[in-house]
């Protein structure tokens, strides 16, 4: 079998057990070549594998076919496949190291502690800004790190960088381009207990700016928000967006316009327990199914 007729035979027939394993191929065949075409031909084609198995594989049984190339191609396939990578074993690391960042932030969990320094830093910011995250334990290397030319800059553009800062430290037109730019990290807001910033955002008269094919119905009364609430997926993050629209409203305002026991499962998904218990006397279905919660019915 020729280096080509192992390639179409991949290609045609990719999850032959045969390349399941390295070591199953022709003995004739295995270079570097080969072991790059291997690694990324099992992160696409064998269920429960990635790049970060066949790069372990071949850096554990065939360790001289590891070159830069292959490190680039496993870590851009597998962020995290950068835990085996380390300084020592090429020049390479920092740029290895800033590529799989630019594919995942994870990637920065398992950055070398030797590369926690400004160059490393200066280039995550001119390379992959939006990850720049102060909220990971992981990250917080970067915190005293972060130049006031840089603060200036991501405070434009990283939702994530603001949310990781003093409140005061944003400004209101900041957060409100911010908000105004993408819903994707709508949910960090509430996980990171700044959903009043983007209740704040709201009662300002903003909303989500229009996205290419997407746009974002814009509610008035209670109802609307709690229908497109209802209707959204639990992990859609403009859900978060009309949570937000919900809290604009006074909580007994709220209340009142739910007093169906259909109702209560998305108010548990709106307020606190202890919120909703301080407030139930304004809602006699949920006053019913706490009491019935109490009791163990």
């Amino acid at each position: 079998m020729t280096k080509q007729e192992l390639f179409d035979l991949m290609e045609s027939n990719p999850e032959h057990h045969t390349f399941y394993h390295f070591d199953r191929l022709p003995d004739a065949l295995k270079d570097g070549e080969v072991a790059e075409r291997w690694i990324a031909h099992v992160h696409h084609n064998m269920p429960g594998l990635d790049a970060n198995d066949s790069f372990a594989f071949i850096a554990d049984h065939r360790p001289e076919l590891i070159t830069d190339k292959i490190r680039f191609l496993a870590v851009g396939l597998c962020p995290t496949t950068l835990h085996q990578i380390a300084p020592e074993d090429t020049s390479a690391y920092k740029e290895i190291a800033l590529h799989a960042i630019s594919k995942s932030s994870k990637a920065m969990h398992v950055l070398d502690k030797e590369l926690h320094t400004p160059e490393m830093l200066q280039g995550i910011f001119e390379k992959s800004p939006e990850k720049i995250d102060l909220w990971p334990k992981s990250h917080h290397w970067m915190r005293p790190l972060i130049t006031s030319e840089m603060k200036a800059v991501l405070l434009e553009t990283n939702l994530k960088f603001a949310m990781c800062l003093d409140e005061q430290e944003v400004t209101r037109e900041q957060w409100h381009k911010l908000l105004a730019g993408t819903p994707l990290h709508y949910v960090e807001i509430e996980n990171r207990g700044r959903l009043h910033i983007l209740v704040d955002f709201i009662k300002d008269g903003g909303w989500l700016a229009p996205m290419p094919g997407c746009s974002w119905e814009q509610v008035d009364s209670i109802d609307e928000a709690l229908r497109v609430f209802s209707e959204m997926g639990e992990h859609e993050p403009w859900r978060t967006l009309y949570k937000a629209k919900i809290h604009t409203f006074p909580i007994e305002d709220v209340l009142v316009a739910t007093n169906h026991h259909s109702k209560i499962p998305d108010l548990i998904k709106l307020y606190p327990d202890a919120v909703l218990r301080k407030n139930m006397k304004h809602n006699r279905a949920l006053r019913s199914h706490l009491l019935e919660n109490d009791l163990g019915m």
